[in-house]
């Protein structure tokens, strides 16, 4: 039976998500598409007449992290156990309608561009080598201007 409970641990769902810390930075942006449409704002409509269509204002946000030392029972996590993370963003609190993987365990920090102006709700996962997902970091905010 004393085997059977260290397997467990071993194999427990969540891994530790301790001390991630996410820097956010906010990046100027602009259009850098080949599309008159972007980047004049206007277009011919065939007829005597033109359409006007506004930019899209664009930035980013960079984050950056620790690797977890630990898992939630407090068992250690080499980062040779760690497949990667997972970045989970959103426009509001607690709803992360876009994700961003990251198959390495090395690394610490991303930039997310083309995010259109406006608040971002971000958290992060650790993924392991055996593809076990952890909970939500805690929730980093980042109002992303151009």
């Amino acid at each position: 039976m004393k085997g059977c409970f260290q397997v467990f641990r071993k194999t427990r769902l969540f891994l530790g998500v301790a001390r991630l810390f996410m820097v956010l930075t906010a990046c100027g942006g602009g259009s850098t598409s080949t599309n008159p449409v972007d980047d004049l704002g206007s277009v011919d409509s065939g007829t005597t007449g033109t359409t006007t269509v506004a930019a899209q204002q664009v930035g980013s946000a960079s984050l950056s992290w620790r690797a977890p030392a630990a898992r939630v029972d407090g068992e250690s996590l080499p980062l040779t156990e760690i497949a990667g993370y997972r970045i989970y963003y959103g426009t509001r609190s607690g709803q992360y309608e876009f994700q961003t993987p990251i198959d390495d365990a090395y690394t610490s920090s991303i930039t997310i561009d083309d995010l259109p102006v406006g608040t971002y709700y971000f958290v992060m996962t650790t993924v392991d080598v055996n593809g076990l997902e952890s909970g939500y970091s805690s929730e980093a905010v980042k109002v992303v201007q151009s």
